[in-house]
C-alpha cells in the first residue's frame, strides 16, 4: 500500500517536473522570439529613418540624403564641422571666455596636445594682452585640405586664419595650418556635437603676408 502510494506520488513529481521544463522551454523559445522580432523592426526602423535624415552641406546650403551615394559627401561635412569647432574654439579668446574656450577644447581634442596651443598662447602673452589690452583672437575655418583612410583613425589636414583685433591698430593676420588623426566619439551636447575626437593634434602658425596697395 504505502509502495503504491509512492510511487504514485513519484510519478506525479515526475510529471510536474516534466511539465515544468516543457513550460520553461516555451518561455525561453518566446523571450528568444520576441528579441528576434525587436531587432528586426529595429533595423527596419533606423534603416526607414536614415533614408529620411536631410543634411545641409556647410558648403553649399543644399540639402544632403544620407544614402550609401552619400555618405562620403555627409562625413567629410560632418568633419569639416568638427575641425571648424576645434579650431575655433582652441585659438579663438577673448578676455571673457578664455577658460570656457580651453573647456570646450578639451572635449574634442587630446588634453596633452590641446594644452601644448594653450601654452604657447600663454609664453607669447596673447592672454595677458587680452586680458590687459582687451585684444580679441577670432580664427575661421578655410577649407579641408585632406581627409583619408577607410577606418579609424582618421587623417585630416586643414586651413584657417586667425585674426588679432588690437583697438585701433591694424588687424593682425595668421594661418593655422592644422592636422592631425580623428576617432568617432559620444556625442556630447553642446561641447561636441559632431561625435569626433582628435586623438592627435598639432598645428603650425604662418603670418599672412600683407599685400603691397
Amino acid at each position: 500500500m504505502n509502495r503504491e502510494k509512492i510511487e504514485k506520488e513519484f510519478n506525479s513529481y515526475a510529471t510536474a517536473q516534466k511539465s515544468a521544463a516543457i513550460t520553461v522551454r516555451l518561455i525561453l523559445v518566446f523571450c528568444f522570439a520576441l528579441v528576434v522580432i525587436a531587432f528586426f523592426f529595429a533595423f527596419r526602423f533606423a534603416n526607414s529613418a536614415t533614408s529620411r535624415i536631410l543634411v545641409v552641406d556647410a558648403v553649399t546650403g543644399k540639402f544632403l540624403k544620407v544614402a550609401p551615394e552619400n555618405s562620403e559627401k555627409f562625413f567629410r561635412t560632418q568633419m569639416e564641422s568638427h575641425c571648424a569647432t576645434v579650431v575655433y574654439y582652441a585659438n579663438s579668446f577673448d578676455r571673457l571666455n578664455i577658460i570656457e574656450n580651453q573647456a570646450r577644447t578639451i572635449f574634442m581634442v587630446n588634453r596633452a596636445d590641446a594644452t601644448r596651443i594653450f601654452s604657447r598662447y600663454e609664453k607669447q602673452r596673447a592672454y595677458a594682452d587680452a586680458i590687459d589690452r582687451g585684444l580679441t583672437y577670432k580664427t575661421t575655418f578655410q577649407k579641408l585640405d585632406e581627409l583619408s583612410g577607410n577606418k579609424e583613425p582618421y587623417y585630416v589636414r586643414f586651413t584657417s586664419l586667425l585674426q588679432v583685433f588690437d583697438n585701433d591698430k591694424p588687424v593682425r593676420e595668421y594661418y593655422i595650418h592644422s592636422e592631425g588623426e580623428v576617432r568617432n566619439h559620444s556625442a556630447q551636447w553642446p561641447e561636441n556635437v559632431a561625435g569626433l575626437y582628435f586623438t592627435k593634434y598639432t598645428q603650425e602658425w604662418e603670418k599672412k603676408e600683407v599685400a603691397n596697395e
